[in-house]
């Protein structure tokens, strides 16, 4: 019989992933660019220029040398000259005189002497052919500067950054077209429940379809990892343990969903801690919803029991999956994106345990309001109908009615 641990707190668990966990960045390859979304980078990328290479225009208006419309005002306007027009994608090839300006268009180049562009809507074309501007412009007003999107030699992306279609486009920028990323570690991961049916399967009466091989896979995914779905196996230790040592040899993480309260039919603690040490370090965690979670470690590879209501896996994976994963790719905790919102409605909570509760964004007379969500950790719906949640620490005793609270996007 195995010895039951004490159910502990949430910095407690992450502490002994940590202190357990400590295994080895996965490897590296050279990918393509375009192949690299959702990819984290092994090396620090370089850039191999200038970004612009030189300076250019950021509205359409006229190139002018900022000092020449110091003191401009509607009533005391400055005069310029036009002295021609700067084509999208050519070079000036003349530097300005005394009061001299050129038109130019959104991303056009400027002359070497030119450092500022003052917008359109601001000047005056006269009959005499000459422009009137009335409003002084500062040097570097509506340009960007050569370099200044990137530097020759500077690091512009660090190892560690899980690459987003903004940082495939900076890639193109830069003229990088092949990138060192981590190879994604594999996840496996298991269904259990001599309930639980694939989700082709019409339930019959006490079953119902798997929907965390599925829900899991996806957050696997988006946080840089390869998910391996083994299936559903039911609640028998023999076919488990089998199956589980079996996966140990192809994945750096297992995630088993389902039996992982402390019943007498729950045989996934069992499982890890027969497979090899330390086995589990963690049963139970003092928070709602998700408080049935299973830690621990074999031979260096994570293994989790996550409870089987959807929206407790999905909470239980972000605060202990999600860490695994950032270990093996050598990266920081990704930032989680947030907002900030007035309560709806009053939220209760027991002291000594963290809530995270669901709520609804939406806007209210011109304020941001999160309304709470009540409601079944097993109801599927709220995976949908909730934005995100609220957490309401252990030594704070619920939320009050318009207290302002942030609110962690899903």
């Amino acid at each position: 019989m195995r010895e039951m641990l004490q159910t502990v707190t949430i910095e407690e668990a992450l502490s002994r992933l940590r202190e357990h966990f400590d295994a080895p960045q996965v490897p590296a390859k050279t990918v393509s660019f375009k192949e690299a979304l959702g990819c984290t980078l092994a090396s620090p990328v370089c850039s191999p220029e200038n970004l612009p290479a030189s300076s250019r225009s950021t509205v359409d208006g006229y190139a002018v040398r900022a000092e020449e419309t110091f003191g401009a005002s509607a009533s005391n306007p400055v005069y310029v000259k036009p002295v021609g027009v700067i084509e999208m994608g050519q070079v000036p090839d003349r530097d300005f005189g005394a009061a001299e300006t050129m038109v130019i268009y959104t991303g056009g180049i400027l002359p070497s002497n030119v450092n500022a562009v003052v917008m359109l809507e601001h000047t005056l074309k006269l009959d005499t052919g000459e422009v009137e501007v009335h409003r002084q412009i500062a040097p570097g007003e509506n340009v960007v500067q050569a370099g200044e999107d990137a530097h020759h030699g500077e690091v512009v992306l660090s190892a560690g950054t899980q690459i987003r279609s903004q940082e495939i486009g900076y890639l193109a920028a830069l003229g990088v077209t092949e990138v060192s990323v981590r190879l994604r570690p594999r996840v496996a991961i298991i269904s259990t429940g001599n309930e639980i049916v694939d989700p082709d399967v019409i339930p019959q009466p006490g079953q119902m379809r798997d929907v965390n091989s599925w829900t899991l896979a996806g957050l696997i995914q988006e946080c840089g990892g390869e998910p391996v779905v083994k299936g559903i196996i039911h609640d028998d230790f023999k076919t488990l343990f089998e199956v589980f040592n079996r996966i140990l040899e192809e994945a750096q993480i297992v995630v088993m969903s389902g039996g992982s309260s402390k019943g007498a039919h729950d045989v996934v603690a069992e499982v890890i801690d027969k497979s090899g040490k330390p086995g589990v370090f963690v049963h139970g965690v003092s928070m709602k919803p998700g408080k049935p979670v299973i830690i621990g470690v074999v031979e260096g590879n994570a293994c989790y029991g996550l409870p089987g209501h959807p929206i407790s896996a999905m909470l239980a994976f972000h605060l202990f999956v999600e860490p695994a994963l950032d270990q093996l790719l050598g990266r920081q905790p990704r930032p989680q994106p947030t907002v900030s919102a007035l309560l709806s409605a009053k939220i209760p909570s027991a002291s000594g345990r963290d809530d995270f509760v669901r709520v609804i964004v939406r806007e209210e007379e011109g304020r941001r309001v999160a309304e709470p969500v009540f409601g079944k950790s097993g109801l599927i719906s709220l995976m949908v109908k909730s934005h995100g949640f609220v957490h309401i620490p252990a030594a704070k005793e619920g939320l009050q009615q318009g207290e302002c609270v942030e609110v962690r996007l899903w």
